[in-house]
C-alpha cells in the first residue's frame, strides 16, 4: 500500500457520512507475513536476505541503545525500543473489510510498489 492509497482512504472516509465516529483499518486485502515483508524489503533494496536468530536480550539492548542515541543526538533511529516491541508478536491482524464495505476502500498499489517508493524517499532524504 502506498501513501496515495492511505490518503485516498482517508478522503473516502471523510466524505462518507456513516464514517463519522467510526474506526477503520486501511490496508491491503491480502495477508502479508513477516517473511514476505522482509523478502520484499530486501528485493527493493537489491540485497540478499539473511536470516539469523539473535538472542532476545541483544535485540532489546539494541533497542535501548537506539533510544539512548536518539535522546542524546535528537536524531531518530530505526532501531529503538518501540520498534522492538512491535516486532515481538508473531503476527498482527487487521482487516480493511469494514472500510471496503463502508466506503469502497481498496488499495491500488502493491506492497512492493509501496516499499519501492518509501525506500526511494528515504534515500533522497539521506536517511539511508
Amino acid at each position: 500500500m502506498l501513501l496515495k492509497d492511505l490518503v485516498k482512504g482517508i478522503l473516502q472516509a471523510a466524505k462518507a457520512p456513516k464514517s463519522l465516529g467510526e474506526t477503520y483499518f486501511l490496508a491491503a486485502n491480502a495477508p502479508i507475513t513477516w517473511k514476505t515483508l522482509y523478502n520484499e524489503i530486501a528485493q527493493v533494496m537489491g540485497k540478499t536476505r539473511v536470516e539469523m536468530n539473535i538472542p532476545q536480550f541483544l535485540v532489546d539492548a539494541a533497542g535501548r541503545l537506539g533510544d539512548y542515541y536518539s535522546n542524546k543526538t535528537g536524531r531518530f533511529t530505526l532501531m529503538n525500543s518501540q520498534k522492538i516491541a512491535l516486532s515481538k508478536p508473531d503476527y498482527w491482524i487487521c482487516s480493511a473489510e469494514k472500510a471496503s464495505l463502508g466506503f469502497g476502500f481498496a488499495t491500488e498499489f502493491s506492497l512492493f510498489e509501496g516499499l519501492t517508493e518509501t525506500y526511494r524517499w528515504y534515500k533522497e532524504q539521506g536517511w539511508l
